[in-house]
């Protein structure tokens, strides 16, 4: 098959279906580009951390505010991995910043700046930028669930204090009357909670960060380990092979160890483990190696559905009408019943999972090809 095959059936397949699963949660972007917007520099909001009011320094000493854009508060990153108690490193050549590790010197010490007013100031958006914590790369969101990025006001970066909440493992609520963020409709949207007399809370998912860019390579990356003839050439190879031959152990092989020329691809826990358990033995310990999971199992059959009507090997009457009034009757239907059920049952949680209904119907449907057309 060539290259150009190969790329047409993943695009009609498995992307399509993955694209829609992560709507379930934040993503990280696609595209790479900077932009200069007008933000309001707050010296005016306060920060309240486990009960104590924190004020913010740049490594030089001076005293960093609060930044409000589009809703969302931001805090300087450098200082909140003060609070984390981490390292933080800037890479330049890879627009990268990172916090981990334990942080080997102390908190900066500054002078307040007590002449610091509220004022329109212009920042960049930093879609360039790329924020690793303890080696994981992350995205974030607000609390609507739309995607955020970090921004750069006179050399700092910030990053939104939500996401900054979510770091920490603290919740964070916004106080209209005194304007105090704490962390243990109005100005400020992007909170988990609001106290005060304006605005309430947006419905957002409470599920975890789903990384687009790792879930899209794994399901690119998930069948490379496939032998010729499909699952029938990799039970005859497994009979020959002592211990037995698993296609997704051999896809997890190609980018660790036959890629780049025998040295591999450097890939993350995220992608490497959406490899590795997208179809048998345990999930995946990641939202996107689940998801790629769900992705797989709904893209497969539904299209081995329609191959087998094509070549007039079943019709659609044949499918029982149980599982057909469940997840619809035709092709769409279906991948739609699937796609949203999953989206629904994930929102609130922190994995991926299907209904019980809808599970129940899959397997049925699943049993009815392996009878009929596998």
């Amino acid at each position: 098959m060539r290259m150009s095959e190969i790329k047409k059936l993943a695009l009609r397949g498995l992307l399509p279906v993955l694209c829609a699963l992560m709507l379930l949660g934040p993503l990280t972007a696609v595209g790479r580009a900077v932009s200069t917007v007008t933000a309001q520099l707050r010296p005016d909001v306060a920060i309240v951390i486990d009960g104590s009011q924190r004020v913010f320094y740049n490594a030089a000493g001076q005293q960093v505010h609060p930044i409000s854009y589009g809703g969302t508060t931001y805090l300087p990153l450098r200082a909140i991995g003060e609070l984390m108690g981490k390292n933080v490193d800037w890479n330049g050549e890879t627009k990268t910043a990172s916090l981990g590790g334990v942080r080997t010197g102390g908190a900066v010490a500054g002078t307040p700046d007590t002449a610091a007013q509220k004022q329109d100031v212009s920042v960049e958006i930093r879609d360039d930028f790329t924020i690793l914590v303890d080696g994981t790369a992350r995205s974030f969101a607000d609390a609507a669930g739309g995607v955020v990025y970090p921004l750069l006001y006179q050399g700092s970066t910030y990053l939104p204090i939500r996401a900054i909440g979510q770091l920490m493992g603290k919740s964070v609520d916004w106080d209209s009357k005194t304007r105090t963020v704490t962390l243990s409709g109005s100005l400020v949207t992007d909170a988990d909670s609001f106290s005060g007399s304006t605005g309430t809370a947006p419905s957002a998912p409470a599920g975890g960060i789903v990384s687009a860019e790792d879930a899209k390579a794994a399901a690119l990356a998930h069948d490379l380990g496939h032998t010729p003839f499909g699952h029938a050439g990799e039970r005859a190879l497994s009979r020959m092979v002592e211990g037995g031959f698993r296609h997704y152990e051999q896809s997890l092989r190609v980018v660790d160890r036959l890629e780049n020329d025998g040295w591999g691809l450097n890939l993350c826990h995220e992608v490497r483990s959406g490899i590795l358990c997208h179809t048998r033995g345990p999930a995946a310990d990641t939202l996107e190696g689940q998801l790629v999971r769900f992705a797989d199992k709904i893209a497969y059959i539904n299209h081995d559905i329609g191959d087998a009507m094509r070549g007039g090997i079943i019709y659609p009457t044949d499918i029982p009408v149980h599982i057909s009034q469940t997840l619809g009757f035709t092709h769409g239907e279906r991948i739609e019943t699937l796609t949203m059920d999953i989206i629904r049952e994930s929102a609130q949680g922190d994995v991926i999972r299907q209904s019980g209904p809808v599970a129940q119907a899959m397997q049925e449907l699943k049993e009815f090809m392996f009878q009929s057309v596998y």
